[in-house]
Parts: structure tokens; C-alpha cells; sequence
């Protein structure tokens, strides 16, 4: 490891793949490289509370991704490398066959996201992005690029959604029966749902959204130590079925 790697790292793999952690940290202690670890998740993203799970990866100046076996199938693998990659980390891979740790060369995933909401909840949303920001996913941006007016129109949220996109749709108990957000979440609801996720800004009952069914997704986002949730579900909406938990 002549390439400057840091002293503290904070290693991403498949908890089926235990023997190759092994072998990594066995690695960094006899170069007198500290390392971290996460207990296996053993809940859906959608229940994960996920405030510590993005701490615990911020904290660290790198990271280290297990390559091969069921870390290359890994949902937490795959979204904990590109959030490090998003927020500038050292990110590194390992081979447990070879036992050698590489720099990567992997840039961070284009996130193709579209958020919608009405007008009238500007304001509360924009807090949320703003909090979304400073963990390096920057929804202004994606805001700007697809849909400058930052509310739903027609063809907004259908649009980005068939053009092989996905959305974001923010609902609060003010604007979720609004007959321009019923038209369009229903419609993409029925055609795309795989492609939607739903965030709950207060008591909104999932089961009124227009075009509700099993397949929709939805994260409760009225308390703001839950907005981290969003970050983990908008990978989940992205990366699921490639990935598994």
C-alpha cells in the first residue's frame, strides 16, 4: 500500500463474504491501518434508520470495498463506495484472491432523479434539499436540469419516469389531493411504479394516494432524522433488482 493509503478506513462488503473480511483486516493490522466494520443490516431500506449507517461511512478519510463473491451483488456494498466516491473519499478495492488493495477508478453514479412537488411546499422541501446537499446528493441540481419550475406540470413526473428516469414525489397532507397531483401520481403509479418513490413530508396516509398498491413505495419523511432514509431508499429505487440485501 505505497500509494499513501490513510491510517483509519472503513471496509464495505457482503456479510456473506466473512473470510474475505478476514483476510482484508488481518492486511491493514500488520500495516498498522485501523479499520471499521458495519454489523449486518437486517432490514429492508425502507425501515433502516440510516442516520448512523451515512455517519459511520462519512467519518472515515477512505474506504475499502471487498471485490468478488456476493460483495459484487451487494446493495450496501454498491451504495456505500459511490456515496464515499460522492463525498470525495479514498476509496479502495480489495481482491481476496490476489490480496491486493488497489486505488479505484470508479467515478461516481449518474442518479437519472427527478423530484416533484407543488408550489405551496417550497419552502419545506427546500430544507430537505438543502440537508440533502450537505451529504452530496444535490437534488437543486437535478431540480434545475429536468424541471426548473421544481413543481409537478404535466408531463413532469410521467415524463422523466418513461424516458427511463425515476421520481421523486414529495407529498404533504396540504397538497397530496390537489386534482393535478392525483392525475399524475396516479398515472405514474399505474404505468411506472417501479420507478417512483414517495416521500411523506407529514401524516399523509399512504393508503389514500391515488394509484396506491403493494408495489408502491414509500418512505415517511416528517420527522428530520429520518431525511437520511431518503438517501439510502433513492439508491434502493435505482439499484434494485441488480443488487441484493
Amino acid at each position: 500500500m505505497e500509494f499513501g493509503f490513510p491510517k483509519k478506513c472503513f471496509i464495505t462488503y457482503s456479510h456473506k463474504d466473512e473470510d474475505a473480511l478476514e483476510l482484508l483486516k488481518k492486511k491493514l493490522r500488520n500495516r498498522g491501518v485501523e479499520s471499521e466494520s458495519y454489523p449486518p443490516i437486517k432490514v429492508p431500506p425502507e425501515k433502516l434508520h440510516s442516520n448512523h449507517y451515512i455517519e459511520t461511512i462519512l467519518r472515515y478519510p477512505a474506504l475499502i470495498y471487498v471485490k468478488g463473491g456476493h460483495s459484487n451483488l451487494s446493495f450496501w456494498v454498491a451504495f456505500a463506495r459511490d456515496l464515499a466516491l460522492r463525498a470525495g473519499k479514498q476509496v479502495f478495492s480489495f481482491d481476496p484472491v490476489t490480496l491486493k488493495i488497489e486505488k479505484s477508478r470508479l467515478k461516481p453514479l449518474q442518479l437519472p432523479i427527478m423530484p416533484s412537488y407543488m408550489s405551496k411546499d417550497a419552502r419545506r422541501i427546500q430544507d430537505l434539499f438543502k440537508y440533502m446537499e450537505k451529504r452530496y446528493i444535490d437534488l437543486f441540481a437535478w431540480q434545475k436540469s429536468q424541471n426548473p419550475a421544481g413543481m409537478v406540470n404535466p408531463e413532469s413526473i410521467v415524463g422523466s419516469v418513461s424516458n427511463g428516469g425515476y421520481s421523486i414525489i414529495f407529498l404533504t397532507s396540504k397538497t397530496f389531493k390537489s386534482k393535478t397531483m392525483n392525475s399524475e401520481v396516479r398515472y405514474a403509479l399505474d404505468t411506472h411504479p417501479e420507478r417512483i418513490l414517495i416521500a411523506l413530508m407529514d401524516d399523509v396516509n399512504k393508503k389514500d394516494i391515488p394509484g396506491f398498491s403493494e408495489r408502491t413505495r414509500c418512505i415517511p419523511l416528517n420527522e428530520k432524522h429520518r431525511w437520511d432514509d431518503l438517501i439510502v431508499n433513492l439508491y434502493w429505487l435505482i439499484f434494485n433488482p441488480s443488487y441484493e440485501l
